[in-house]
């Protein structure tokens, strides 16, 4: 077996481990990670407190498993949910364990999440409206269960006109040096074709090094495609995207256009280079 042939086979397997945890890492990460507009169910417990966040475990104000929207209450003050609540389920995963959470009493007659006396955060209920006004408490919740409802990250169109320039000079600027480099193994190639004596003609491809050069070419897109789409996923989940970006979805698919366009070249002359040496 030659040399080439043993580092194209461990190349091969490495690009299916890699594969496989891409998979598994798009698969099981987003979704299950709490953003804004998601609806929470959380095993739920707040008790009155006090200045010096003393509280009497006995006696809850509130002790049940409920579903929570994740809308602050500065912006919907019948569905909204207090900020201290809001900020420590943001980001959150399914089976989270927040422990005891003190939240200091506020005003915030106008629910623009700013203490009217003090300027510090309001992250309790600060309207004289509501039953806990001005009333510090104390919470505690578990994590139980995450649903997806509108994305929390829904790019507008000066976003995606933004991201699209950004992905036009990444692609300029990695594709003048990705052939750059090929115009340069390519040119040392023609040289030493030019002065190399012709004794045998160049033998083609075996079946097997067919199957083995165009074997690790789709792997490779395939593993640029996972590391794409998890990127991405990361940011927003897919099926979300499909549902209420689509602008986006297509910028994706157009970045992975692009970028298997300058992978193919690089790969096959650098596969080429390899084999001669």
């Amino acid at each position: 077996m030659s040399s080439l042939d043993s580092i194209t086979k461990i190349l091969f397997t490495i690009i299916k481990i890699i594969i496989s945890i891409i998979i598994g890492f798009v698969i099981f990460s987003p979704s299950s990670v709490i953003q804004k507009y998601d609806n929470v169910e959380i095993d739920y417990t707040v008790w009155e407190s006090d200045e010096n966040e003393n509280y009497n475990v006995l006696n809850p104000v509130l002790d049940t498993v409920l579903w929570v929207p994740m809308i602050p209450i500065t912006e919907n003050s019948s569905t909204g949910i207090i900020l201290g609540l809001y900020n420590n389920l943001l980001g959150r995963p399914r089976f989270f364990d927040s422990g005891l959470i003190w939240l200091n009493r506020c005003v915030d007659q106008d629910r623009n999440g700013i203490d009217d006396n003090t300027g510090e955060p309001a992250l309790t209920y600060g309207h004289s409206a509501d039953l806990y006004f001005d009333t510090c408490l104390m919470i505690q919740f578990h994590v139980l269960n995450i649903q997806k409802s509108v994305p929390s990250n829904q790019l507008t169109d000066t976003e995606l006109v933004f991201i699209m320039i950004i992905g036009v000079i990444i692609t300029v600027i990695g594709g003048g040096l990705v052939f750059t480099v090929a115009g340069y193994y390519i040119n040392k190639y023609w040289k030493y074709r030019k002065f190399k004596p012709k004794v045998v003609k160049e033998r083609y491809y075996t079946r097997n090094q067919l199957f083995l050069k165009y074997g690790i070419l789709l792997s490779l897109l395939t593993v640029i495609t996972f590391i794409i789409l998890g990127i991405v996923n990361l940011y927003s989940p897919l099926d979300v995207i499909l549902q209420f970006n689509p602008g986006a979805f297509w910028i994706v698919i157009i970045l992975i256009m692009v970028v298997w366009s300058f992978t193919i070249p690089l790969y096959l002359v650098i596969y080429r280079i390899l084999k001669r040496n």
